[in-house]
């Protein structure tokens, strides 16, 4: 039979390119800052260490393949999480195997899911008297007896409506594979959103911009 065509990988792709990526460069590739991966690179490695964590922290080698730097594997998530690429384009481009990248980035989905979503996406206390629900938050049917206090609710609620959407927009140009979540498993599904979320209010805490790359109007 035919031999297996090679495939064509970047040799030291993080190494010998993106780490000479000048800093609009990387967050025009990346959709994201190289302080924002390092805050995400720190904050795994916290958790890893202090809750005795283990599979993420790069271990050496013991007889297998060595396992890719956490730097490398959160830039491969990223990359995925910006773009639409297969897993194949994406191992190809960060010179790894296809499994290791599948590997990489699902891991990463799951960690991200279990460990920084109650951390960093907050849920508003909002007023006792209309709490907030975990997953839905509505107007009051207007039955023509509202009181001040609900037709003032009804009112700042439809003024936020455009917050809402631009912060779709933005999170969804920052993130392309937002755009069409086309797995098909759905605890996959649930873990991309979230972890798109996740990365995104990660940039809101380091003041990692967007606008001037982004038309969300």
């Amino acid at each position: 039979g035919k031999r297996p065509v090679a495939r064509h990988r970047q040799i030291a792709y993080v190494k010998d390119i993106v780490s000479k990526f000048t800093v609009d460069e990387f967050k025009t590739f990346f959709r994201f800052s190289r302080i924002s991966v390092q805050y995400l690179l720190e904050s795994i490695t916290e958790i890893c260490i202090s809750e005795n964590i283990s599979g993420i922290l790069c271990r050496h080698s013991s007889g297998g393949s060595e396992q890719i730097p956490l730097h490398n594997r959160i830039l491969i998530l990223i990359w995925y999480m910006a773009s639409l690429d297969k897993y194949s384009s994406i191992a190809d481009r960060f010179g790894v195997s296809e499994s290791t990248a599948s590997c990489a980035i699902r891991n990463l989905l799951q960690f991200i899911q279990e460990n920084l979503v109650k951390k960093v996406i907050i849920w508003p206390t909002g007023d006792s008297a209309y709490p907030n629900l975990p997953w839905l938050l509505v107007p009051f049917r207007d039955n023509g007896h509202l009181t001040y206090a609900q037709k003032t609710f009804n009112k700042t609620h439809s003024s936020i409506r455009s917050n809402v959407e631009r912060a779709f927009g933005q999170l969804k140009g920052r993130f392309t594979r937002l755009q069409s979540v086309n797995q098909r498993d759905i605890r996959t599904i649930v873990q991309t959103i979230l972890t798109g979320c996740v990365l995104h209010n990660i940039c809101i805490i380091n003041h990692d911009d967007m606008d001037d790359m982004l038309n969300c109007d």
